[in-house]
C-alpha cells in the first residue's frame, strides 16, 4: 500500500519499484544473516516459543484495542 502511494504521489514508478524491492531484499538478508547466527546460540525449539508468546501478545494488544 505504502508502495503505491509513494509512486502516485511522486509520478516515479520505477525509482519507488525498485526501492521497494531493495528494500525487501536487504530485510531478508539481514534476517537469513540473524537467524542463522541465532540458532547457533539458542534452540529452534526456544526461538519458535519466544516466538509465539511475542504473536500472542501482539493477539491480546490487538484485541484489547478492537474492543476499547
Amino acid at each position: 500500500m505504502l508502495t503505491a502511494t509513494l509512486a502516485a504521489r511522486y509520478h516515479a514508478l520505477l525509482a519507488v519499484g525498485i526501492g521497494a524491492l531493495l528494500a525487501l531484499w536487504s530485510v531478508a538478508a539481514l534476517a537469513v544473516t540473524f537467524g542463522r547466527g541465532l540458532l547457533k546460540v539458542i534452540p529452534l525449539r526456544r526461538v519458535q516459543q519466544l516466538a509465539a508468546v511475542v504473536l500472542l501478545v501482539l493477539a491480546g494488544l490487538s484485541i484489547t484495542s478492537a474492543l476499547v
